[in-house]
């Protein structure tokens, strides 16, 4: 009987413990908009409301999968270029930098967009962006603070513009590219007119023109190059620019020949190589003069060859502090680029005789058919065949250069070499002996290897102004 009563209590315990690890709870499961849950016990939950919260979205871009790429709120930024040989379109810009105050500044987000709209499809209530509707989206990613690689074209979307009595823009966007990522935009305001996407939308292309950059990083002057010239400075070479806009500051880049034709980062600069200036922006190669020594900045000169220069220069104005090894200066850039004809650099024009008037003018040219050499005095002399009938030479032994023979292989420069030279064509005659008048400008240099071919330069005026300047490259008769 005690054993039966045991046993009793003993099942009586264990179906207590049962009942006690089987108690119900009761939880409220949160499924987030992302996919992520949050699990609440009820028994916890005091009190659930439900409200309605506004909140403005300027920009959303999204990956396929739904992840924000970029998100703003209200967009302030848009920009409007008309080009100037389009009169019937309207291009809009607008990105991920938020409330960019200017163009460029649309280079410091991770993305940059353009709506580029015919005029008969603006304010036409909601169009679409694929088709031929007059409006299309494009996309770019930025490096280096401009648009680099296109993003893929639009799959679906649409636009909406609208423009009230005041001229006040509103734009809504939304779309979708081919990969599946999606954007949708709004903005409403009044866009800022710009003239050039240059900074954005870097074309390569030669403007002959030069901007200057304050320290808002806004373009405060920009000039038409209108001349360059090349001068020497001491064993380097100075071109000086000429601007059209008289609010433009004076500008030189002095230059070691040696590094014509090379691409100079002032980043990686070792050497002295090369000095910028434009007004108070001063920076040059590293040396041991007192100089700024520019750590932001490119620089290309290219000597085409014909008696023009192709110039490219991006420099900003931050340098080695030349009393510390801190970094100075200012944020003033100045970007130009010039192709064109350069002062003071002697064409190359290879078997030809080119003539210009005493204004620089280029009267005509004719070609060097064939080069004979003799000897006339000691000097060796070699005379110029040419088989332009359209100009009366009158003389046909009239076209030649003659030096002493010590002189060959060298470049001769008449006003200063001692030993005899001249250059006579039709009548445009020099020489630093007596036999000819005596050159306003004038330099030969022939090589003559003794082979069978020769290569002659010379450029040269006579007391009124008038040059000549030719070239050969060839046998000899």
């Amino acid at each position: 009987m005690m054993k039966k009563s045991i046993l009793l209590a003993s099942g009586l315990a264990v179906a207590l413990a049962a009942a006690a690890f089987t108690e119900v709870t009761e939880t409220m499961t949160v499924r987030l908009a992302d996919g992520t849950a949050v699990e609440y016990d009820i028994d916890q939950v005091e009190k659930v409301e439900f409200e309605t919260v506004e909140t403005t979205v300027g920009l959303l871009f999204t990956g396929a999968d739904g992840t924000e790429i970029a998100k703003t709120g209200a967009m302030t930024s848009m920009f409007r270029f008309l080009p100037a040989d389009n009169d019937q379109a309207v291009r809009l810009y607008f990105g991920t930098a938020v409330g960019a105050e200017s163009f460029a500044a649309l280079g410091e987000g991770s993305h940059v967009f353009l709506l580029d709209c015919a005029l008969s499809a603006l304010y036409q209530g909601e169009v679409s962006l694929t088709g031929a509707s007059g409006i299309t989206l494009t996309g770019f990613e930025i490096a280096d603070g401009v648009a680099a690689s296109e993003l893929p074209e639009v799959s679906q979307g649409t636009v909406t513009t609208t423009r009230n009595a005041k001229g006040v823009l509103t734009v809504e966007l939304d779309a979708v590219l081919a990969d599946g990522s999606a954007l949708r935009a709004s903005y409403t305001g009044t866009p800022s007119d710009i003239t050039s996407v240059e900074e954005l939308f870097p074309s390569g292309e030669i403007k002959n023109e030069m901007s200057y950059y304050g320290y808002s990083g806004d373009v405060e002057v920009t000039s038409a190059i209108t001349g360059v010239k090349i001068t020497d400075y001491n064993d380097w070479k100075r071109f000086t620019f000429t601007f059209e806009s008289a609010s433009a500051q004076s500008c030189t880049i002095e230059i070691d020949p040696a590094a014509i034709g090379q691409q100079l980062d002032f980043a990686t600069l070792e050497s002295h190589t090369v000095n910028f200036r434009y007004g108070s922006v001063q920076v040059s190669g590293p040396n041991d003069q007192y100089r700024n020594q520019g750590v932001e900045g490119t620089i290309l000169i290219t000597d085409n060859g014909d008696g023009t220069v192709t110039i490219l220069a991006d420099v900003t104005n931050k340098y080695k502090n030349m009393w510390g090894s801190g970094t100075s200066g200012t944020p003033e850039r100045v970007v130009l680029s010039y192709s064109g004809p350069c002062e003071g650099l002697a064409p190359v024009i290879k078997n030809e005789i080119t003539f210009f008037n005493p204004d620089g003018a280029q009267i005509n040219y004719t070609e060097i058919s064939s080069v004979k050499k003799t000897t006339s005095s000691g000097l060796s002399k070699y005379i110029f065949t040419v088989t332009d009938d359209a100009i009366d030479w009158n003389w046909g032994s009239q076209l030649f250069v003659m030096l002493d023979p010590e002189l060959v292989g060298q470049e001769v420069d008449l006003l200063t070499e001692t030993k005899s030279a001249a250059c006579v064509v039709t009548d445009v005659q020099v020489s630093n002996f007596d036999r000819y008048p005596a050159p306003l400008s004038g330099k030969l240099k022939v090589i003559d290897n003794g082979d069978g071919n020769v290569t002659i330069t010379a450029d040269f005026a006579n007391a009124s102004n008038n040059r000549v300047v030719l070239s050969y490259d060839g046998a000899l008769k």
